[in-house]
């Protein structure tokens, strides 16, 4: 991941809430995360944004400190080969609303102390 493609000009770390655009045409290029692990507050994804977690790579949610939703999918698509955990999402772990989250990995939701565990590894699931 590129520092230039973010706002700040850094990586988002544990207390940024990560807003993936709305933008029109084909001015959308998917986001990768390849071989390493990112630990963020929340994830939002508008239309037309992709996010890809490749095998072997992780994207942490963990809104302690936000109390948001884990993951709001507005539009776009999420493709996982890798893992998701999400951890004290106040509101909901996966909102998806508009949006298409394709499963090939792992993900893990803690709610209240219990870890609920959703394995794709055989087939893809749509939510």
């Amino acid at each position: 991941m590129d520092t230039r493609n973010w706002e700040q000009h850094r990586l988002p770390d544990t207390w940024d809430k990560v807003i993936l655009p709305y933008r029109p045409g084909n001015l959308n290029e998917p986001v990768f995360i390849r071989n390493r692990s990112i630990k963020i507050a929340a994830l939002e994804m508008q239309s037309g944004s992709r996010l890809e977690i490749s095998k072997g790579s992780q994207l942490i949610i963990d809104g302690s400190d936000i109390y948001d939703y884990g993951i709001l999918l507005l539009g776009g698509t999420l493709v996982n080969e890798g893992e998701i955990i999400i951890i004290n999402a106040a509101l909901s772990s996966v909102e998806k609303l508009n949006g298409v989250l394709i499963n090939r990995g792992v993900i893990r939701v803690q709610l209240a102390g219990e870890l609920l565990e959703k394995t794709g590894a055989s087939q893809t699931n749509h939510y």
